[in-house]
């Protein structure tokens, strides 16, 4: 029986920047079965709840790839930030490269210091963005960042990606979370780890869990279910590790209704 569904939302539920009618209407048609609804993003917990205003569902939420984990009454049951000194490093890096970046942080907030940038990014966000030249003093009043996002070209954003690694081995995770995004999170943050938190919580099995997701930072979240699911135009890495390839959200709760009713 599954009892949990949990949806990315970039690429997945939420393509050419809105969300299909019929995704809608399957996924209240899965609440209305008592299928509790999870959306699992790289996005903060208020543009999160932006979605679920759009659904007219009340959903758990795992935002920052897993650095907070919510549920649908708003209890915050999971938190993760970097520590100061490595704030302060990746800030600077951040400061002197060359990709347009944000830094998202544990005041649920997105901060931003490149004025230039900050229209285009902006229309990315279903939340304000906060100029800042000065992040550092967001970081002095103990405002510590759960999430560096920077955006350019993936084969560029890779070979970034390679060198922070190399640089923070024991300090970082690193995600591609869009065609143009890379995320670079606390080590232990993924949102494979926000779920298991959840599962916990709410005394769900994995096996009673359905996860649909397109990008690389879904792959965590794969691992944790055996019905996992990767949508049609997913790189073909993200295909291989799914159990089964979609080409919506609705499929998905298809094969739900279908599995529920043997």
């Amino acid at each position: 029986m599954i009892r949990l569904f949990v949806s990315d939302v970039d690429g997945t539920l939420l393509t050419k920047d809105s969300i299909s009618p019929n995704d809608v209407a399957s996924l209240q048609r899965a609440a209305a079965q008592r299928i509790e609804i999870c959306l699992a993003s790289g996005r903060m917990y208020p543009e999160l709840q932006e979605i679920a205003k759009q659904l007219d569902i009340r959903c758990h939420c795992v935002s920052q790839n897993g650095c907070f984990v919510h549920t649908s009454t708003g209890q915050m049951i999971k938190s993760a930030s970097f520590d100061a000194p490595i704030a302060h490093q990746l800030l600077s890096i951040a400061k002197n490269g060359e990709f347009p970046y944000t830094v998202s942080c544990s005041d649920n907030q997105i901060y931003i210091a490149q004025k230039k940038n900050a229209p285009e990014l902006q229309a990315r966000m279903f939340m304000p963005v906060n100029e800042c030249l000065e992040i550092e003093s967001v970081f002095a009043k103990s405002i510590l960042p759960c999430k560096f996002s920077f955006f350019g070209k993936l084969n560029a954003l890779e070979g970034f990606r390679l060198k922070l690694l190399k640089r923070f081995p024991q300090e970082i995770n690193t995600f591609i979370s869009d065609k143009d995004c890379l995320d670079v999170m606390p080590r232990h943050v993924s949102k494979g780890e926000g779920l298991k938190a959840l599962l916990h919580h709410l005394g769900v099995s994995p096996e009673e869990m359905v996860c649909v997701g397109d990008s690389f930072n879904d792959l965590a979240m794969f691992s944790v279910t055996p019905h996992s699911f990767a949508m049609c135009h997913s790189d073909p890495v993200v295909q291989k590790a799914a159990h089964q390839v979609v080409s919506s959200v609705t499929e998905v709760i298809d094969w739900l209704t279908s599995y529920n009713s043997h």
